[in-house]
């Protein structure tokens, strides 16, 4: 059946590219997530929600199927499926709606066990929304850790009920951290990591002692405001955003804030992320970044780096001054790695730096490994070739090595880790990016 479907989408689509000469991307497809959605039930009675919904399943589950499976493929908005639903069903938008965010949600889920079990993670942590919304069964289940053996889909983790909003975090035994919690007021607070939902129900609801909390600042507000602006971030990806976002400079959160616009991402099952100047968006995959090996995360604020580069090339000369540093860097490293080896040879400092960046810190190097590789290549192939890099034939000939950078060098403002190694290895364009972002927000 899979096959089946898989033929009948996509040759219509080539024949029709194929006709107009033209190409355009098509979203790739998570082959685990197209498979849960062939597969059987996954409620307990083998029901699923849209039993209870329709009488005439046979009509809803063809359907279902076909909207859900051809809205993972293009990355449509789940505003867009239940409107069809509804449209095609005849019946009410509510009961579209319901089906359609609840039975992804499932989906969703079912991916994300897979995923845990590729990264080997072996402990689970429930994380519920905190709010007045929040039903009883994910009060309950808020904060409880689960063996990755246990995970069942509608019974040990969400959702747990149509409309449920709760998620998914791996856990680790020294998880600390704080989360946002907003109270009836609209004002929004750090709470703990381990805060469950019966202390925050007291705390936020009930009118108990905030004294022990900080308060959100007004930065950090405008960031939430445009991450709750993209649909389908889940609460546990939101956290891992939030406590990103707290943890970079102070330049780069204001040229965040100033220059990224609400529901700046489409998220989509594509392997890839990549932004279009074109329809100045982000495409992506958060479930993916969420497990991102480099960091969760990191993907996010590497294309919004994209992004802030794109919309102020008009005004700001930032491409062409980060080339000349780049280059003043690169040729300082090969040098510098020649003196080291007690070689003359440049062959011997792209091998020895190849071996470096593919060695066991290469996620934390991953950006460096991308920014050598374009700064070595020569069109079809590289001179240094890290375990990172975009390996594309002939990307570096229509993409210079500063654009990449640019976004690598955002991306690192959030994390003190990565920003250190960059340091270390491009001295001089961290100084010039740090002068780049504070011409941004001047």
């Amino acid at each position: 059946m899979k096959r089946q479907f898989l033929d009948n989408f996509y040759h219509p689509i080539f024949e029709v590219q194929s006709g107009f000469n033209i190409g355009w991307d098509i979203a790739g497809i998570d082959e685990t997530q197209i498979e849960s959605l062939l597969r059987k039930p996954w409620t307990l009675d083998n029901l699923t929600f849209s039993d209870r919904i329709w009488r005439d399943k046979d009509q809803l589950v063809n359907e279902l199927q076909t909207q859900l499976t051809q809205g993972l493929i293009t990355g449509t908005p789940s505003n867009v499926l239940i409107n069809n639903l509804a449209d095609k069903l005849n019946t009410s938008k509510s009961n579209a709606a319901r089906l359609v965010m609840t039975e992804s949600a499932a989906i969703v889920a079912i991916a994300k066990e897979a995923v845990y079990r590729e990264l080997e993670v072996e402990l689970i942590r429930i994380l519920a929304t905190l709010d007045k919304k929040t039903s009883e069964i994910c009060r309950k289940m808020d904060g409880i850790v689960i063996r990755i053996d246990d995970y069942k889909v509608g019974v040990t983790v969400p959702p747990f009920h149509p409309w449920c909003r709760s998620t998914t975090v791996p856990h680790f035994d020294d998880n600390v951290g704080q989360r946002a919690a907003r109270d009836e007021g609209g004002k929004t607070y750090y709470v703990p990591n381990e805060m469950k939902y019966p202390e925050w129900k007291k705390t936020f609801v009930d009118g108990g002692d905030k004294s022990n909390l900080q308060e959100m600042d007004s930065t950090l507000k405008s960031f939430t405001e445009k991450v709750d602006s993209i649909s389908g971030i889940t609460p546990g990806y939101r956290e891992v955003l939030i406590q990103r976002f707290n943890n970079g400079t102070n330049k780069a959160k204001e040229v965040f804030n100033r220059f990224v616009p609400n529901n700046s991402v489409s998220t989509g099952t594509a392997k890839g992320a990549w932004y279009s100047p074109r329809e100045k968006r982000i495409h992506m995959n958060f479930v993916n970044d969420l497990s991102n090996k480099r960091g969760s995360g990191t993907t996010f604020f590497h294309e919004q780096g994209h992004l802030i580069d794109y919309a102020n090339r008009a005004s700001s000369e930032h491409i062409s001054a980060l080339d000349s540093t780049l280059n003043l860097d690169y040729n300082n490293l090969i040098r510098n790695t020649m003196r080291t080896a007690g070689t003359k040879r440049k062959t011997d400092a792209y091998r020895i730096l190849g071996e470096v960046m593919r060695g066991e810190d290469r996620e934390l190097l991953s950006s460096v490994s991308d920014i050598l590789h374009g700064l070595s290549s020569t069109g079809n192939t590289s001179k240094i070739k890290g375990y990172y890099g975009h390996w594309d034939k002939g990307y570096w000939k229509s993409i210079l090595p500063s654009t990449e950078a640019f976004a690598h060098l955002f991306e690192a403002q959030f994390d003190p880790a990565r920003l250190a190694v960059l340091q270390q290895y491009f001295p001089e364009t961290i100084k010039k990016f740090d002068d780049i972002l504070g011409g941004l927000i001047q």
